[in-house]
């Protein structure tokens, strides 16, 4: 049995300042911190920064569950009567319902009471008392410090505001006697400011992070590369690890490596028998075409069916009734600027800043964007004029007389026989496609930071919304990096075969890149520096200060080296499996066995992720999820667009549909095909008729299939059933205690 140590020896948290702060600055913030009982457990320094290792008190993480509203799964000590036939039906023999977190009923909380499981199952991971999972402990010690603000209740740590002020004017290069130091001013400064907030705006700190707990991360690192299907318990691990948020993505990761098992297969045998049995090329296969219908239906199919895993998931880990961020999410952020005016819903002062100013910088970033994707338009002309696929004059498209618009000769004659480029060659052909996949890698990045900036200055009221529409500026720009040379192949220049070479190279490229990138050098910068880290290690241990005479518990790594990780961003993990999974729909009928080399890739992506998460990054903050959010809306956005795109495809950039209706089409000496005179819209008929019916379908399977299921519906509404019936019974109470008081 592996239990959590008791909180108040366990460190939760690390904070690290930055050189700015000075030392009379850290001990006033350390004063600070104390005040509101939260446990400094350890110091250490490392070239002039300051990393504090932090935790609280066993009932204050109790009273903070309370106050978040955590919900946790509850055993029912006084059954309902018309519920007591229920619950002995039950394997256990206990019922249990989700309900938020009370310190008057924390017994019925206790992961024993709530299971007939076996304890030591039950309790690996869990706090002592068997209440609060790792994540939980992580997510409410972080609530707490992030409600605390500047000054106090009883205004007595005015010290701490005037050293503030005085850091932020000698970092501005101000002088120390012009600095705004009476106390009414510093009141009015920084009374109402979030401390964290204050300190990272003025950047005295910069990692406010988790500690990673080595026994418990190494245990799921290890669940994890022994597990070969899907596994629940993997998962359960994780989510109590590191929360909902990184949970639900590997629950997502799951899902859809397993339902790839369908078109993985169709594309697969579509292979074979192209292969073996008929010998088309992809350009004449007439199977094919019903690979990209079978990849279509999949896809409308897989995300009303991961809706509804989504509600089962959510319901079991409590945040059914959580948005996509978590509750206390929707709140306003520490960070928006607004104008105080009257709520008309709540009657109180709150901010507000005009949605069309908003809009406006909408309108600015959507034109930046704009520029930076004209950007990546030229970097993708470049690279097919190195590959070779764009000739001085495309007999095909262009005729013999006609110049092509975007052939440029002096990047073109690299790919000539012989060349660095050498289209014709086995291997050179690969180079320009890793220079491509490089400089988007570099785009990507600074596109990063310019998309992070535009959202900051867009002033968004919420997280959601903050969150919502960073990831859309990142999601287009990559996604056309990534879309836009086929987009081009195939509807533009119309050559099925340049377009499966350039999918072929793009997706086995990027898969290769993400092994190497996320597995390969990680493990060998983590093994260059496993020994320096070790002495490290050693030493921190040794010059580590203690305070309170408390032990650091499960501190077995030294704050600066956690403190020095790269930082986890789940957009990293999100955009390569949409990407992915446009690759897989959006030209399935261009590459049908892009499905089952999918399904290995993911395979290998779900053990480099959670190899990433355990070694090579900080640990992420616990964060209440119900769902994958905005992310899920790509997933659908793309799957609708593949209707589309593969009956074009089938119609115009293949032979395909000349297989099926050879009487519409003729065929000149070259074996081009193009559409006999007067019989254009016939055809357009056809492929629009084809592609709206597929909509149709996709729209039929939405409404058929509830996306809340069954066992989901029925647990919810015991839950409301009991809640009525205890309401009902303390009302009933109140009423026979008031009777007898009266007597």
């Amino acid at each position: 049995m592996v239990l959590l140590p008791p909180i108040e020896t366990t460190p939760v948290l690390m904070v690290r300042f930055t050189e700015r702060a000075s030392s009379r600055l850290i001990d006033l913030l350390k004063k600070r911190l104390q005040e509101e009982q939260i446990i400094i457990l350890s110091e250490e320094i490392d070239k002039n920064q300051t990393i504090l290792s932090v935790t609280t008190y066993s009932q204050n993480v109790q009273v903070e569950a309370e106050n978040y509203g955590l919900v946790k799964t509850a055993a029912l000590p006084n059954i309902p009567i018309g519920l007591k036939k229920l619950s002995q039906m039950q394997t256990d023999g206990i019922l249990k319902i989700e309900k938020p977190f009370t310190v008057a009923c924390k017994e019925e909380f206790t992961a024993t009471s709530s299971s007939g499981t076996n304890k030591e199952e039950v309790l690996s991971g869990y706090d002592t008392e068997g209440l609060f999972t790792s994540s939980d402990r992580v997510r409410l010690v972080k609530a707490r410090m992030e409600t605390l603000t500047v000054i106090s209740s009883n205004n007595s740590n005015l010290d701490l505001a005037h050293e503030l002020e005085q850091q932020s004017s000698l970092v501005k290069k101000k002088a120390r006697n012009t600095t705004i130091v009476n106390s009414k001013a510093l009141l009015e400064t920084y009374q109402s400011k979030y401390l964290l907030d204050v300190l990272r705006e003025m950047n005295f700190v910069d990692t406010i992070a988790p500690i990673h707990i080595d026994h418990l991360k190494d245990k799921i690192c290890s669940a994890c590369f022994h597990s070969i299907t899907r596994n629940d318990s993997v998962l359960k691990a994780i989510r109590d690890y590191y929360g909902e948020e990184i949970a639900i993505y590997f629950g997502m990761l799951q899902f859809y490596m397993s339902a790839l098992l369908f078109p993985g297969l169709s594309g697969l045998i579509i292979f074979i028998l192209r292969k073996y049995y008929t010998g088309d090329t992809i350009d004449e296969c007439i199977f094919t075409p019903f690979h990209g219908l079978i990849t279509f239906i999949w896809s409308a199919a897989f995300i009303k069916m991961w809706s509804r895993q989504e509600c089962r998931l959510s319901y079991s880990w409590g945040t059914y009734f959580t948005e996509s961020d978590g509750s206390t999410h929707l709140q306003q952020r520490h960070q928006f600027k607004g104008e105080l005016a009257l709520n008309p819903v709540t009657g109180e002062m709150t901010k507000f800043y005009s949605p069309t100013k908003r809009r406006l910088k909408y309108l600015v970033s959507a034109f930046v964007t704009f520029l930076l994707l004209s950007g990546a338009f030229i970097v993708m002309i470049m690279s097919l004029n190195l590959q070779g696929y764009i000739k001085d004059k495309h007999e095909e498209r262009w005729g013999d007389d006609l110049v092509h618009p975007f052939h440029f000769p002096s990047l073109a004659i690299y790919a000539i026989k012989g060349q660095i480029f050498d289209s014709s060659s086995s291997w050179k052909c690969y180079i320009p496609v890793i220079l491509h996949v490089t400089v988007v890698l570099i785009m990507n990045a600074g596109f990063k930071n310019v998309a992070t900036k535009l959202t900051k200055w867009e002033n968004h009221e919420t997280t959601v919304s903050y969150q919502n529409s960073l990831i859309l500026k990142r999601f287009f720009f990559e996604a056309f990096d990534a879309y836009l040379i086929l987009f081009f192949l195939a509807f533009y220049e119309q050559d099925m075969m340049k377009l499966r070479m350039e999918l072929v190279s793009l997706f086995h490229v990027d898969t290769f890149r993400r092994v190497f990138m996320e597995g390969v050098i990680p493990y060998v910068t983590q093994q260059f520096f496993a020994q320096n880290s070790k002495q490290k290690k050693t030493d921190a241990i040794g010059t580590q200060k203690k305070t309170d005479g408390l032990a650091t518990g499960t501190l077995n790594e030294s704050l600066v080296n956690e403190a020095n990780k790269d930082v986890y961003e789940s957009f990293d993990d999100y955009i390569e499996q949409v990407i992915q999974f446009g690759y897989v729909t959006l030209f399935a009928s261009a590459y049908p066995l892009a499905p089952f080399i999918a399904i290995l890739a993911n395979f290998i992506e779900f053990k480099l992720d959670i190899f990433k998460l355990t070694t090579t990054c900080l640990r992420p903050h616990s964060v209440a999820r119900s769902s994958i959010g905005i992310w899920k809306l790509l997933f659908r956005l793309i799957g609708c667009m593949s209707a589309l795109t593969n009956c074009l495809i089938f119609t115009f950039t293949s032979m395909q549909m000349y297989q099926f209706l050879p009487q519409y089409f003729t065929v000149d000496k070259t074996g081009e095909h193009d559409l006999k005179d007067g019989n254009g819209w016939v055809i357009i008929c056809i492929v629009f008729g084809i592609e709206h019916a597929l909509f149709l379908f996709a729209i039929l399977i939405d409404l058929l299939i509830p996306d809340v299921p069954k066992d989901v519906v029925v647990k919810e509404d015991r839950k409301n059933h009991i809640i009525f019936q205890e309401n009902q019974e303390a009302f009933l109470q109140k009423v026979r205690s008031s009777s007898v008081i009266k007597k």
